[in-house]
């Protein structure tokens, strides 16, 4: 099965509009049958010392989420959709058209984007990628200009002991279209109003922003990523959580000899193997060496 099948039958796993028709089983079966056996993250390092909490993750086995607000793509994590929809699915409802009545669909849009908005900042992310370690951009992007490193993991070795991470491991939608969230919305507001007027209800999905977390233009489909996703309500964390022991360290072209010490003291105390990116001198390729 190609990508494209099985990321299509795993969103259908998720893209229901109330929460009993999800189907959370099957979507973590297709994710555990192709998830990459290995996958990397690349870190930036400084040359000015100030690299204490990327080491400290490397020797005690954590790693840091971020905020989708620092991320580099402005459509990360944001709650997309159309505006005009949502107005018009809000006014042809006769439990929820009160809500917007002598308003417009810009004011509609400016009464709840903040809402839901913030509601997506509360997902913490870890970026990882199947892209080799060998790969130009990865590191000329997320490794300050192969000044930093690249982390292994190795899914078999370390599922059982970090369920939890791994479960939280879930694939990159690319698309050339937004994950448009105006029928969800809708339906969220709608059961907001029937839990006030004390009327029945269906439960919306309450997961359904996991999903707009997953989804990214096809512009940075390059990239080839897997992300940790966590709700830090949830979850109850806030940005530091454990992570699988690293199987191997890639250090990069630039990386100052400071750092590149660290590193390799790091990797014999640990026992995590160490390797170096070089660059050929007679094709537009890096090759991975063992000795520095």
């Amino acid at each position: 099965m190609n990508d494209k099948l099985w990321l299509n039958e795993y969103e259908n796993c998720l893209n229901e509009l109330y929460g009993n028709d999800l189907n959370i089983k099957k979507s973590i079966d297709i994710k555990r049958k192709h998830i990459p056996k290995t996958l990397y993250r690349f870190r930036a390092l400084t040359d000015n010392g100030d690299n204490d909490y990327e080491f400290e993750n490397l020797e005690n086995d954590t790693i840091w989420l971020n905020s989708p607000k620092i991320f580099n793509d402005p459509y990360d994590t944001k709650p997309l959709y159309n505006p005009y929809n949502l107005y018009n699915l809000l006014n042809n409802d006769v439990s929820t058209k009160k809500l917007i009545e002598n308003r417009d669909s810009k004011e509609v849009k400016d009464l709840f984007a903040k809402t839901f908005e913030e509601f997506c900042q509360t997902y913490r992310i870890g970026c990882f990628t199947k892209n080799e370690p060998t790969n130009i951009l990865m590191w000329s992007h997320y490794a300050h200009y192969h000044e930093g490193y690249c982390v292994e993991y190795k899914i078999d070795e370390t599922f059982e002991k970090h369920e939890i991470f791994w479960n939280g491991m879930c694939p990159v939608i690319y698309s050339d279209n937004i994950f448009d969230l105006s029928v969800y919305l809708y339906t969220i507001i709608k059961n907001a109003v029937s839990l006030i007027e004390n009327k029945d209800n269906k439960h919306f999905n309450n997961i359904i922003f996991n999903l707009v977390a997953l989804y990214k233009s096809n512009l940075w489909s390059y990239e080839n990523e897997w992300r940790v996703v966590m709700d830090k309500n949830l979850y109850r964390i806030d940005n530091l959580i454990n992570a699988p022991k690293p199987s191997a360290i890639y250090v990069g072209l630039n990386t100052s000899d400071r750092n590149k010490a660290i590193l390799k003291n790091i990797s014999r105390k640990r026992d995590i193997k160490l390797f170096y990116i070089k660059r050929c001198s007679d094709e537009y390729r890096l090759y991975i060496d063992e000795n520095a």
